[in-house]
């Protein structure tokens, strides 16, 4: 898997970063983006956040966090994916996440579909909280969670102009979906 693997905690300070490859996350380190961080993603790219990995990405409403395409273009970077992370230090908070769904996936009955964040499972426990974040412009679906997928606190959301859809989402799972969120324009 081409890209840069995270093994220890690392912290993206703020300013305007362009990654060139996707982000893996393993081995219990912490990815930190810090409050006024800009990441420009290359073409299909991304931040996979694997089962021993954590990614905190906690802006200020005055130093929004923006993980973004280095083009304006729906679907030009891969997106934010959790894969069997099951940890609080996952968190996005005042985090806009938009032109993502690059990457094709797949859920347990191989149906595919794309996504901006994705809380995703090979069976085991995914967690992640989002709070006051923007989820836009996906080519697929802005929010993908499994059926393990727990979502913490999830609250002042805006999931909006996302190609298939605000949210896909298992009966087991949709609860964390709170009306503290706006779903509009997908």
């Amino acid at each position: 898997m081409p890209g840069e693997t995270v093994t220890s905690t690392t912290t993206i300070p703020e300013g305007c970063w362009l990654a060139a490859q996707s982000l893996y996350v393993s081995n219990s380190a912490i990815l930190r983006i810090n409050p006024g961080a800009t990441i420009k993603f290359a073409a299909a790219t991304g931040i996979q956040v694997e089962s021993s990995g954590a990614l905190t990405a906690a802006g200020t409403p005055g130093k929004p966090i923006l993980l973004t395409g280095q083009e304006a273009e729906r679907g030009f970077w891969n997106g934010v994916m959790f894969t069997n992370s099951d940890t609080s230090d996952n968190r996005l908070v005042h985090t806009t996440v938009e032109y993502a769904g690059a990457k094709l996936l797949q859920d347990a009955g191989a149906r595919e579909f794309r996504a901006g964040v994705s809380l995703s499972s090979s069976g085991f426990p995914v967690r992640a909280s989002l709070t006051n974040c923007t989820i836009r412009e996906s080519s697929g679906y802005g929010l993908n969670l499994d059926a393990t997928a727990r979502l913490g606190d999830f609250t002042d959301n805006v999931l909006t102009r996302n190609v298939s859809g605000a949210a896909r989402t298992y009966s087991t799972s949709v609860h964390g979906l709170t009306a503290a969120s706006t779903y509009t324009d997908n």
